[in-house]
């Protein structure tokens, strides 16, 4: 279970967050503002956004790339390139284009597995995503707010997306969290009996 030091971890991830936030969000409008006009009198602001982002990496707090992987490719990396995969909206390119220096990985499964088979199949997802960092060298897994400071690459983090894929067991809860899992939303889009 999360100790005093993976609370400070978290509370030093949140403070990450909302220092950074207020500072690239109107540099962030600006590269927009300029992308959508095409204007080469805001190339300055765009210079100076991009700047920004580099020094402020974007960390991303969900993405649904292991589902797709399911659906599309039944979790096997070796029949895809995720540099330049274009079935879904993510790939590598896509992720340093953005400037994302960390992404959470949502690890869902059906709400149909509740009392059936969710424990295996997030142990699936779970699997995906440390393959994926296993296997590109542009992916670090991480687990702490300092992981992700210290990473020179895209920190990974995983993220199981609903209750129901702890099959109403602590056990599996704690398991999870040896495995790397650093949240778990309480529900998604059906109910959980606790």
């Amino acid at each position: 279970m999360p100790s005093h030091q993976h609370l400070h971890e978290a509370h030093v991830l949140g403070e990450l967050k909302w220092n950074y936030l207020p500072k690239i969000i109107p540099w962030l409008l600006l590269l927009l503002h300029s992308d959508i006009l095409g204007s080469r009198a805001d190339a300055p602001w765009r210079e100076k956004a991009l700047d920004l982002m580099k020094q402020a990496p974007l960390i991303d707090g969900h993405n649904d790339l292991p589902l797709k992987l399911r659906w599309f490719y039944q979790n096997k990396l070796s029949k895809i390139d995720l540099r330049t995969l274009s079935r879904t909206a993510t790939n590598i390119e896509k992720l340093q284009a953005g400037h994302v220096g960390a992404q959470f990985w949502s690890v869902y499964i059906p709400c149909g597995a509740q009392d059936k088979d969710a424990v295996r199949l997030t142990l699936e997802q779970i699997d995906v995503v440390k393959r994926m960092c296993g296997t590109y060298e542009e992916f670090e897994l991480v687990t702490t707010a300092q992981g992700i400071v210290d990473s020179q690459k895209i920190a990974c983090l995983i993220g199981i997306e609903g209750g129901h894929s702890i099959d109403s067991s602590l056990p599996a809860l704690r398991m999870f969290y040896d495995l790397g899992v650093r949240y778990m939303t309480l529900t998604h889009t059906c109910n959980t009996p606790w």
